[in-house]
């Protein structure tokens, strides 16, 4: 499984993975969250500002934080319910954040998933 990341159709990173990592790095954000008294939710948001703010460029750690909030995020697809992590064996997935510099309170992310079955959704 691979995932491509992009802010504003500039690609950012991409990761290949699967579902055991996924869970590592989820668990090392949860924790990271918690020593910042905030939730992983909170945590992805302020990175993603941040990383914007900085023009793309990000650490390691920023990194493991956008990849678990990005697979925590809804499929937005009918056919295949719930998260994109639940879908980790069976699709690529490429994510395109924007965030506008203006207000950098609400941001977008477009997700298109490439399943095993064959088809962009």
């Amino acid at each position: 499984m691979i995932i491509n990341v992009a802010f504003d159709g500039r690609k950012l990173f991409s990761w290949e993975g699967e579902a055991k990592k996924a869970a590592q790095i989820d668990h090392d954000v949860a924790q990271i969250a918690a020593l910042s008294n905030e939730s992983p939710r909170a945590l992805w948001e302020k990175t993603l500002v941040k990383i914007a703010a900085n023009r793309g460029r990000f650490y390691s750690v920023e990194m493991m934080i956008v990849i678990s909030g990005l697979l925590s995020m809804p499929t937005q697809n009918p056919d295949r319910p719930g998260r994109c992590r639940d879908y980790l064996e069976m699709s690529n997935f490429d994510f395109d954040i924007k965030i506008k510099p203006e207000n950098t309170k609400r941001f977008e992310v477009q997700v298109n998933a490439a399943f095993a079955e064959g088809g962009v959704h």
